[in-house]
């Protein structure tokens, strides 16, 4: 993956996680928020529960003290029972309903049996609130769990004149109606949300797609200007071509017509730089058709050992010149590769030619081996060597090693046409190398017998 495609990637993979993020923090939102409203909703039903007891209070002190009197509570003269109408009365005022216990009995109240219209009288307060209430003076204030959590009650203790807890005041409302809100807040609470997430995956889609278009039309444009780059260079060695190859042909003419030996030999260099030069236009047409995706393959069974000797009996010439020995070991048995002869050709001349230029003196190795899909050709120079980093950039096109003792300096693309000629065959070709011994260069090919 190229270094825009991981950053699209990344940019991508942040989004979501960016959405992720926002969920979470929405749902968060979504709790806090509906604990606060769930608290703040209960604390206005008990503050009603708290006017309401201050009203029964107020009506309860106007009968007078309250006492106990043959098994019945009174305030003042004024029995206190199940008909008495000042819990009605204040229910009336306040909303919120009204029980007055003797003990932990209810004897005036206008509560209902939970699912019935039966009034709530003879039952009797619930364990929780007894203990609180009447065993330890204290006032409660909350809901009943005893029963289903339905009602929110303030109940504080009733006194005689004495100072001693004989029953309760309990104002109450019902839970259903708080329930109810509540539905309703977690509805529209929700359907924000919902809303809100809805739009932020909405965004994101809309801006990863947006991201999508944007990396697919630059990446078009790229390609497109790749491909015009490279018709322009094919263009422009093709013109180059035509005049260095006159120049070549003149040339020997001018050496078979010269007498004179020092003339013959300043033709001769001329000669030679000129076809150094149209190799390197070579090499730039045959790079510019790789990049533009304009060069055609003819795939065929191809002997490698035949091709090997060729290649090794055309450098040979440059080998022996700087006394650098060619050390060939080939299997008689080696299977054929698929591929095309030309280029397969070029690929090993290419290989053989950078192992001579990186060998200052010694000799450059050739072997090759087979396994079930593969033929294997290495090429080993007699070089210093490369460190990582250089064997990471010996295949970008123009790059050209800096000379060291005789080394010689090339066009720097011969690897790169290598490497792609070996890519459109189905192959590969790699570099491995150490400081001290060397650089092979590994050229493998898929065997005949196997289908590509």
């Amino acid at each position: 993956m190229d270094g825009e495609g991981r950053h699209e990637t990344s940019m991508l993979t942040l989004r979501r996680w960016q959405l992720v993020v926002l969920l979470v923090l929405l749902a968060a939102a979504y709790y806090f928020i509906e604990r606060r409203y769930v608290a703040e909703r209960r604390e206005l039903v008990l503050q009603q529960d708290d006017i309401a007891q201050a009203l029964t209070r107020a009506e309860v002190e106007d009968y007078g003290n309250i006492f106990e009197h043959d098994g019945a509570l009174y305030a003042g003269h004024h029995l206190i029972n199940w008909s008495d109408p000042l819990v009605n009365a204040v229910k009336t005022d306040s909303r919120c309903g009204v029980t007055i216990f003797q003990g932990d009995e209810r004897i005036a109240t206008t509560m209902t049996k939970p699912g019935t219209n039966e009034r709530a009288i003879g039952t009797h307060a619930t364990p929780r609130v007894k203990q609180e209430v009447l065993d330890e003076g204290r006032t409660f204030r909350g809901p009943i769990d005893e029963l289903g959590d339905r009602w929110l009650m303030v109940v504080t203790p009733l006194k005689d004149g004495d100072d001693k807890v004989i029953g309760m005041i309990s104002t109450f409302q019902d839970q259903a109606q708080l329930d109810s809100q509540l539905l309703y807040f977690r509805a529209m609470l929700g359907g924000v949300m919902v809303f809100l997430f809805v739009s932020l995956v909405f965004l994101v889609v809309q801006s990863e797609r947006q991201q999508r278009r944007y990396a697919a039309s630059r990446r078009t444009l790229i390609e497109d200007r790749a491909k015009q780059h490279a018709k322009f260079f094919e263009s422009m060695t093709r013109e180059l071509r035509t005049p260095l190859s006159a120049l070549t042909v003149f040339a020997q003419s001018l050496i078979d017509s010269v007498q004179d030996d020092r003339s013959k030999e300043v033709v001769r260099r001329v000669q030679a730089e000129t076809k150094d030069l149209l190799s390197l236009v070579d090499d730039i047409l045959d790079y510019a058709r790789l990049e533009a995706d304009n060069l055609e393959i003819h795939t065929e069974e191809v002997d490698l050992v035949r091709i090997v000797d060729r290649c090794v009996e055309a450098v040979r010439g440059r080998a022996g010149g700087r006394s650098i020995r060619l050390d060939v070991e080939l299997p008689s048995d080696l299977p054929k590769v698929n591929g095309d002869a030309a280029r397969v050709q070029q690929v090993v001349t290419n290989l053989l030619t950078a192992a001579v230029r990186a060998t200052e003196d010694g000799r450059v190795k050739v072997r090759a081996s087979s396994d079930r899909d593969v033929v294997s050709l290495d090429v080993t120079d007699g070089g210093p060597g490369l460190s990582e980093s250089q064997v990471m950039t010996i295949w970008d096109p123009f790059h050209v090693a800096p000379p060291t003792g005789r080394q010689e300096s090339g066009g720097g693309l011969a690897l790169p046409i290598a490497r792609g000629l070996v890519k459109r065959m189905g192959g590969s070709v790699e570099a491995t190398s150490k400081k001290g011994k060397g650089t092979t260069m590994r050229l493998r090919l898929p065997r005949a017998s196997v289908t590509m």
